[in-house]
């Protein structure tokens, strides 16, 4: 079922579920966050953070940056403070009590949204970061996922993707939740964009899951891999004329 959209391409009211999904929304988000409370208040301010290590030569004055599952927005924070001639560094997450703590910590961008239906007018973000998103959420939701991302991000826009980077796909069982029995996907949800064809890898750093000293290769099972893809335009759909 299709969202339904205002003109300028903003999303009006969620239409996509999944398994995975429902728990997130209905608790996991806020619990995730009260599990690591005490991690992200170390981040904060953090000049080691792989992501923004990489993608900082990529982004440009004036750009609007967004990332999707940002918990308390720590990342977007930092990125404000390092590059204040940004136009925008907004958050969005599921979990309210993450926000909150946000709000308190002095952000002003953050907004309750579920990644898989965007509050965001398409083609107007130039930067898009996914923070161990699409795992999480379900091998469908992921996908619905990576779509808005290509619907909102512009054409020269860069997508930072930070997630298990795997030799091949497999299926995992959440261990935080035993009593749902729900599976997390690890796989590069990176080359699914590639594979659309408008995207081109432009960096990548690949480290163990437990975030010690990158290293060139690792087993599929223990690497976590941050990857920026270039958006370049794609042809648009063609259709027989009536």
């Amino acid at each position: 079922m299709n969202s339904p959209r205002t003109k300028n391409g903003a999303v009006t009211m969620p239409s996509f579920s999944g398994r995975n999904l429902e728990v997130w929304r209905k608790s996991e988000a806020d619990a995730y966050f009260r599990r690591n409370r005490q991690a992200l208040a170390s981040l904060e301010g953090s000049q080691d953070d792989s992501v923004m290590k990489l993608l900082l030569p990529f982004l440009r004055r004036g750009d609007r940056v967004v990332e999707l599952g940002c918990c308390n927005g720590w990342r977007v924070r930092t990125l404000a403070s390092r590059m204040p001639e940004l136009k925008l560094t907004a958050g969005l997450d599921l979990s309210f009590q993450a926000l909150d703590d946000g709000t308190k910590r002095g952000s002003h961008s953050l907004v309750q949204a579920d990644a898989t239906i965007l509050p965001i007018a398409s083609n107007s973000v130039d930067c898009v970061i996914l923070g161990f998103v699409c795992y999480a959420i379900g091998r469908r939701s992921g996908m619905a996922v990576l779509a808005e991302v290509e619907r909102v991000i512009r054409e020269d826009g860069v997508v930072a993707i930070l997630d298990f980077l795997p030799d091949a796909p497999a299926d995992n069982s959440y261990h935080h939740l035993p009593s749902e029995a729900i599976d997390v996907i690890k796989t590069d949800f990176a080359d699914v964009l590639v594979a659309y064809g408008g995207y081109q890898r432009v960096a990548l750093s690949v480290t163990p899951a437990d975030g010690a000293v990158p290293l060139r290769s690792l087993p599929g099972s223990d690497r976590v891999g941050v990857t920026i893809l270039q958006r370049h335009p794609v042809p648009a759909d063609s259709f027989p004329k009536e």
